[in-house]
């Protein structure tokens, strides 16, 4: 038997990229590189996707228009090169704008490795 919480969580992916098909291969790398962390706990919400360490969340996917944002709770990282202050939550400190699964790359990895080390 499926667990109806799994049917639920795709069903809100599906509504975030519905109308940015584009879109999805850039969440569907970032999940990829997130569950190679570690131990996570993927937790879906109607507007965004937090990824939670066994401490607390440390990271956040928000699709936007024509970008994905991946917020990351980073606590000695500053805005500069890819990365940008954070609009997406007050305790992810930065974020980084993707729009096609080709960004999705090692600096993205690295630093989605380095957020989850810092919030286990």
């Amino acid at each position: 038997m499926t667990d109806p919480n799994i049917i639920r969580a795709e069903e809100l992916v599906e509504q975030q990229y519905a109308d940015r098909a584009q879109l999805r291969p850039v969440y569907d790398q970032l999940i990829k590189f997130a569950m190679s962390c570690g131990e996570i706990v993927i937790r879906v919400r109607r507007t965004h996707v937090s990824l939670v360490a066994p401490k607390r969340t440390f990271a956040r996917i928000q699709p936007g228009k024509r970008r994905v944002d991946l917020g990351l709770r980073l606590e000695n990282c500053k805005p500069g090169g890819r990365l940008e202050l954070s609009r997406i939550h007050h305790t992810m400190r930065v974020q980084i704008g993707l729009s096609s699964q080709d960004e999705v790359d090692d600096e993205v990895r690295s630093l989605l490795f380095q957020a989850y080390a810092e919030n286990c």
